[in-house]
């Protein structure tokens, strides 16, 4: 879990690139989650996993698959299963707390995008 433990250590290089990678979309400047490095977004959904089932509302459960490279993973628990499918850069831009510049891109079956928790 490379992004968790990056995050994790405050005082880590990568950490101070991918919280500027992310505050960058903040900005609403050209650059957007889609400009993100391949990396970064794979660092990401390799820990989309245990990052997003935390953050998910009580009872739902998620069924996420990346579009362009076939990454798909269920997450949470309940009655509700949503399904989001899209590129992989717009589900890391959800699952990292920013959907709105994200959900243009994404297919959402069964339900809303789901509103994950704040990340602490």
């Amino acid at each position: 879990m490379r992004l968790a433990n990056a995050l994790a250590n405050s005082n880590s290089p990568v950490m101070r690139l991918y919280e500027t990678l992310i505050h960058h979309v903040d900005l609403d400047w050209p650059y957007g989650p889609a400009d993100w490095p391949a990396a970064f977004v794979a660092d990401v959904m390799a820990d989309a996993a245990a990052t997003l089932d935390p953050l998910l509302p009580a009872g739902v459960g998620v069924e996420v698959r990346a579009t362009d490279t076939g990454t798909a993973l269920t997450v949470g628990s309940g009655g509700s299963r949503v399904s989001v499918s899209g590129p992989s850069w717009a589900l890391a831009c959800w699952v990292v707390g920013r959907p709105a510049r994200a959900a243009a891109a994404l297919a959402v079956d069964g339900g809303d995008l789901p509103v994950l928790a704040a990340q602490s």
